[in-house]
């Protein structure tokens, strides 16, 4: 969840929200509060198929199994002052590579991002501030992907610093029941 607010299933969905699910595992209704909501749906793997619960059940290859719902401690336009360096937090870390990070950079500040190696790929979504990637400033909202075999992503702040969230996926990924 990314701005505005509302419910995720029995959870409040402020911003920043970061919510993982297994494959084959449910989640929802997603209601949105009097402001809207908004909210990437991240995968690695494309999947088209909707299946709206609970008349969908039979349809599920397998039990559902993990949910988590995550407050990544990162507020959209409300950035945390930053005097000098950087800060990489985990949020949550699972034995098969699901984890989620918050970063920190002060204007100017670098830093290595997590390994990708232990995950089956990450996405990184620009909360606050810029990150300066290759001559061009991702401003907020912007998303990359980095793979498993790739080096771990460099971020270098903009001038107004950078705030960021890190969702890895499974080793193995779980969206298509493999």
């Amino acid at each position: 969840m990314i701005e505005g607010g509302g419910r995720l299933g029995k959870h409040d969905a402020t911003p920043v929200v970061v919510h993982y699910t297994d494959g084959y595992t449910p989640y929802g209704p997603i209601v949105a509060g009097d402001d809207g909501i908004g909210f990437y749906t991240l995968r690695v793997q494309s999947y088209l198929d909707v299946h709206v619960m609970p008349g969908s059940r039979s349809e599920m290859a397998r039990r559902a199994r993990r949910g988590l719902t995550i407050d990544a401690g990162l507020k959209p336009g409300h950035p945390e002052a930053h005097d000098a360096g950087a800060s990489v937090n985990s949020l949550v870390a699972e034995d098969d590579g699901v984890a989620s990070w918050s970063v920190r950079l002060a204007p100017g500040a670098t830093e290595t991002g997590p390994s990708p190696a232990d995950g089956g790929g990450q996405y990184h979504i620009v909360v606050n501030g810029t990150w300066e990637q290759g001559g061009e400033q991702l401003p907020p909202k912007s998303v990359a992907f980095v793979e498993q075999g790739d080096p771990p992503a460099e971020y270098l702040a903009g001038p107004d610093g950078l705030e960021l969230v890190v969702m890895q996926f499974p080793r193995v990924p779980t969206v298509l029941g493999l």
